[in-house]
């Protein structure tokens, strides 16, 4: 595997790359999303069947465009393998009550996109928690991604068996 690197480029961040090519260091890994390597992240990430750790800081990020980079990443690996991209959805759940609504909304759009039905339980929680309209509708939404057969907008998921 060939990388390019442009830029001022961190000496961690190559020996990480090279020795651990999932633990990319977020700095390398905001380089090449703001280049258009996006790609050749997801090429890499299927290859090796690994999420790069750093992936869930670029998600949870205060700034849209960078969340919405790696949003694209998560994405398009779900494209080539849905198990792999779901590999994110319970490190950012860990962030999920210190976050803003805005971010809270991507992280429940991301579950509908590449979670399944196993994490309808999670939603289960938005939906009975102390969470404002917006993001309970994310969560309405993801449900539906999720489990198509559910009521319309349900307020609350039934207790599962």
């Amino acid at each position: 595997d060939r990388w390019r690197l442009i830029g001022a480029v961190q000496r961690d961040d190559v020996l990480q790359l090279v020795t651990h090519p999932t633990r990319l260091g977020l700095c390398l890994l905001q380089r090449l999303l703001d280049q258009g390597n996006a790609d050749a992240l997801v090429a890499a990430m299927c290859e090796r069947r690994s999420v790069p750790i750093t992936l869930v800081d670029l998600l949870i990020d205060p700034t849209f465009s960078t969340r919405l980079g790696a949003m694209t990443v998560v994405e398009k690996t779900a494209e080539h393998d849905r198990e792999l991209a779901a590999h994110v959805i319970e490190p950012l759940w860990l962030h999920f009550d210190q976050v803003s609504d805005t971010v809270r909304g991507d992280i429940l759009y991301l579950i509908g996109q590449v979670g399944d039905r196993s994490h309808l339980a999670l939603l289960r929680t938005v939906l009975d928690g102390p969470f404002g309209d917006e993001v309970k509708e994310a969560a309405r939404e993801a449900t539906e991604e999720l489990d198509p057969d559910a009521e319309e907008a349900p307020e609350r998921l039934p207790a599962r068996d």
